[in-house]
């Protein structure tokens, strides 16, 4: 289910487009203070300058911070950044690759009440997208729904085509709402997903990465099968170069390897092909697992690191109800 929306490339100023992005999205306030938080690296660099000058135009009192980009998702960014963010009404992130979405520096912000947007699109593809209110309102009510039966389920089965089958609890746990026109926890223009995360300790089976690595952009070229015991990913197998990375990841640490989150793409409206990239894990027909971190999340575990793994065509058994069926949602 795919929905496409593209103006042409020169039809509406990148700013305003952006400002019309921003009040759909729920995501300003007047007279707030926001802070715009970026990679030093030139292309989200000129994107981070070019939503400040936005923000100032809209009569928000806004700051831009820049820092080296972050090797993987978890890694802090500085402290100055940190103390900044505890101190404005909300917060617009945007980066290429690792973001700061996985770090106690946002958790303990968001825990003071400041709204966390996530910016997941490029310049040009913002200065060129119309967003449209069915699509950001089907997003909205599936990722609901999906969040609710998370909420209220005790056990979670998971199974692919491709050989993924795994099982773990999620009684008790909290159900994440991400979604564009979510006023406190929003991401710009399409980044969706329901998620939870496994209670420590229960998760057992086979995760068949048959998709992408975040932050690597690319598409596997074969599959990397991960052995789960005990709550945590004990054997990895598949392509060096992707065993390399991903048993890497999980051995940085003694939480790295917990089984962290399973997270269920909600967005059909994303307007390229499957690729790889980070924005294919909000895929409407996907789901992600990940390794590492999630006390920031709902769960228990302590890490330097939150990596996901996405897979096609989930089935999703939440107690004995079916909620996915080879990718489709069925609730």
């Amino acid at each position: 289910m795919q929905s496409h929306h593209l103006k042409k490339e020169n039809a509406m100023d990148v700013k305003e487009n952006i400002k019309t992005m921003l009040v759909a999205c729920n995501a300003t306030n007047p007279g707030e203070k926001v802070l715009v938080v970026c990679d030093s690296t030139p292309r989200p660099a000129h994107l981070g300058q070019t939503l400040l000058e936005t923000l100032l135009e809209m009569g928000l009192d806004a700051t831009l911070a820049l820092f080296p980009p972050r090797l993987v998702d978890g890694a802090e960014p500085p402290a100055a950044v940190a103390a900044a963010m505890k101190a404005v009404d909300a917060i617009y992130s945007i980066a290429e690759g690792a973001t700061i979405s996985h770090t106690t520096a946002r958790k303990e912000s968001s825990a003071l009440g400041v709204r966390w947007h996530l910016i997941t699109a490029s310049e040009s593809m913002l200065s060129k997208y119309e967003l449209k209110a069915e699509d950001l309102e089907l997003v909205a009510e599936r990722t609901k729904k999906l969040s609710h039966a998370l909420r209220t389920s005790k056990t979670a089965k998971v199974t692919t085509p491709a050989g993924t089958d795994i099982t773990f609890d999620i009684v008790s746990r909290a159900a994440l709402e991400v979604y564009p026109s979510n006023p406190n926890n929003g991401t710009i223009p399409f980044y969706a997903e329901s998620a939870t995360t496994p209670i420590e300790g229960t998760a057992q089976g086979t995760i068949v990465v048959d998709l992408a690595i975040r932050n690597r952009n690319y598409l596997l070229k074969e599959p990397l099968v991960i052995t789960v015991k005990d709550g945590h990913a004990v054997k990895m197998e598949g392509a060096k170069k992707d065993y390399d990375i991903l048993w890497g990841i999980a051995t940085t640490d003694e939480g790295a390897s917990n089984i962290a989150e399973l997270g269920i793409g909600t967005c059909h409206f994303l307007p390229y092909p499957l690729a790889g990239t980070s924005l294919d894990f909000a895929r409407y027909g996907t789901a992600h697992l990940a390794i590492g971190r999630n006390n920031d999340i709902g769960g228990k575990t302590m890490s330097k690191v939150h990596q996901d793994i996405l897979i096609d065509r989930p089935t999703i058994y939440l107690d004995d109800k079916c909620v996915m069926k080879d990718g489709e949602i069925q609730i």
